[in-house]
């Protein structure tokens, strides 16, 4: 049997009509399901339960119904099936009815949404300059898509406008800069991600982190890095100058500072940081302990 996703969460198992009467293990369709829950099975023992096994290509052009239909699926992720014990001639794929429609209701899935509704063109824009460590210039794309720089810089604009709507939707900045404050420009990645989980989150539809595609919608107002276990704002090397500058002031002339006086920084972050993360800091950014200075 096959299960009925349905909004509130209830679990449905549908008939197999004319197939009810046969052995399911004639068809090939019923052994590529077996062959797909043991894949499923194993992703989620494996500690790969956010992987999403839908990557259905939109192009915009679909019906609204088709097209949700495809957006439910890319939403999916392995730990959103429901497995049980069964043998191969009864095979049951069940889905948690409220996943399949909670796209929207998270940041990742309302962007997606949006992005579903691009068309190709925009949609290799939208790839080609925001989910790219480097991006694309303007000009290769326009060469490839046989228009002016500038006409692809007009439809970047519009694409930032779309997106933008989501992005003010979940408070995307505010999350952002609410991560840093006070003297404290960096925080370990465990703990922002505590804070701001969408920093460790994909988009399914193109399989890129998120913190790409907020690191490039900002670029120009708000600049952050992670690297090597830390999220600093404007930069890593920005963080480790700005705070070794204001720690200066704090040291005596042999540019000494006693761990009394890092306290008072512990408490000048909005989210607070503790002494601990401090000297870890401190230790990464290539200081040298000794006897509590």
């Amino acid at each position: 049997m096959i299960l009925n996703a349905v909004p509130d969460g209830d679990e449905e198992f549908l008939s197999l009509g004319k197939y009810a009467d046969k052995e399911i293990s004639d068809y090939s369709t019923f052994i590529l399901l077996s062959d797909f829950l043991n894949v499923l099975d194993w992703l989620s023992k494996h500690g790969k339960g956010g992987l999403s096994p839908f990557s259905v290509g939109i192009d915009g052009k679909e019906p609204y119904e088709i097209r949700q239909i495809m957006q439910r699926l890319n939403n999916l992720t392995v730990d959103d099936f429901v497995f049980q014990d069964t043998v191969r001639e009864d095979v049951v794929l069940a889905v948690d009815g409220k996943a399949a429609f909670s796209g929207a209701n998270c940041f990742e899935g309302a962007l997606e949404q949006v992005i579903s509704e691009f068309t190709i063109r925009d949609r290799d824009i939208f790839v080609r300059r925001y989910t790219k460590a480097v991006a694309d210039s303007l000009e290769v794309i326009g060469e490839d898509h046989g228009i002016t720089r500038e006409r692809v810089r007009q439809l970047e604009i519009e694409i930032h406008k779309r997106i933008d709507m989501v992005f003010q939707r979940f408070r995307i900045r505010q999350k952002l800069q609410s991560l840093f404050g006070g003297n404290v420009p960096f925080l370990p990645y465990g703990k922002a991600v505590e804070c701001f989980p969408e920093l460790d989150s994909v988009l399914p539809v193109t399989n890129t982190a998120l913190a790409n595609i907020i690191l490039y919608h900002y670029k120009n107002t708000f600049s952050f890095e992670i690297k090597d276990g830390w999220v600093a704002t404007p930069s890593i090397a920005g963080a480790q100058t700005l705070f070794r500058t204001i720690l200066s002031r704090e040291s005596n002339k042999y540019g000494v500072v006693s761990e009394s006086a890092l306290t008072k920084f512990t408490s000048t972050n909005v989210r607070s940081v503790s002494l601990e993360i401090l000297k870890e800091w401190l230790q990464y950014s290539g200081a040298a302990f000794y006897k509590e200075h």
